[in-house]
Order: C-alpha cells, then structure tokens, then sequence
C-alpha cells in the first residue's frame, strides 16, 4: 500500500530524501495569474506560484509545496545538492 509524506519544510525534504538514498526529484511548477475568491462575493485576479516537489521510493512518495518561491532559484540549488531534477509545469492553458 503507496503512503504520502508532506513537508513544509525543504531542509527537512532534502534531508529525509538523503538519508533515503534518493537522487531524483520531479518539481511540479504553477506561475500563472488565476482568480482567487478572496471574500463570499469578491474575487480577484493574483499571481500564483506554487512549487511541489516530489520524489518516489518504493512505496512512499515524498512531497514538499511551497508557495510564492523563486522556483529557478529552488531547483538550481537542489541540483547543485546532487538531485537528478525533471521539471514539468502545471499551469491552467
């Protein structure tokens, strides 16, 4: 049976997936402008950037999301980490 671990934190991500041995993450990417409802009766057009990393070993899957980040900066880090990265978008088109 496949289980999800979350994390708000990505010391903590990184740290958990080196311990594990796992060298490869998938960041799924949202940088877009979308409608947000920001009262019952209001909404508003805002930028969303929205950072998921995911990383597999069997069967658990790691995930860490992360909000309003400079995801260039995020995933040129980890590779400099050692992380295999392959980066996919997620925006609405």
């Amino acid at each position: 049976m496949q289980r999800e671990i979350l994390f708000d934190n990505l010391d903590t991500f990184i740290q958990e997936l080196q311990t594990r041995g796992i060298q490869k993450i998938a960041c799924a990417e949202v940088n877009e402008k979308r409608v947000v409802q920001l009262e019952e009766d209001k909404l508003e057009v805002q930028g969303v950037v929205i950072l998921d990393l995911l990383a597999y070993k069997s069967p658990t899957i790691f995930k860490c999301t992360m909000k309003d980040v400079n995801t260039n900066e995020i995933c040129s880090a980890l590779e400099q980490k050692g992380f295999e990265i392959t980066r996919r978008s997620r925006n609405i088109v």
